[in-house]
């Protein structure tokens, strides 16, 4: 499956420098029978930097997209036990194979308390 592209920006702040700078994002969409979980990460190449993906649950309207960041302490104790893991600094990284994490987020990534508080975005047009 191929990526989509992901734009983002925020409304630029005039008091901070540099604010409203798009950023770009490459996204995936792994739907399971109770969840859509999208895999982002950000978009180019860096042969200086390992890819960090992020997930987040997604639930879509016709007016609204809600989500939230698959990041819960109840997620992070079940990948310790079911995922291949290390924690340098505090910050979990999986390092399973793809195959096997696809698998965990089927599992888990559905649960209410995989995630944290839900972000709404409506449609403006």
């Amino acid at each position: 499956m191929s990526p989509n592209r992901i734009l983002y920006s925020e409304a630029p702040d005039p008091e901070a420098s540099g604010s409203g700078a798009a950023r770009q994002f490459e996204g995936r969409l792994l739907r399971t029978d109770d969840a859509e979980i999208l895999d982002i990460v950000a978009a180019g190449r860096d042969d200086f930097q390992i890819a960090a993906h992020m997930w987040a649950r997604i639930w879509t309207g016709d007016r609204e997209l809600r989500w939230a960041w698959l990041d819960s302490d109840w997620l992070k104790e079940h990948a310790r036990t079911k995922l291949a893991t290390q924690e340098p600094d505090g910050r979990m990284i999986i390092t399973s194979l793809p195959d096997a994490l696809r698998l965990f987020l089927a599992q888990y990534g559905s649960d209410e308390l995989a995630h944290g508080k839900q972000q709404v975005w409506s449609r403006l047009r």
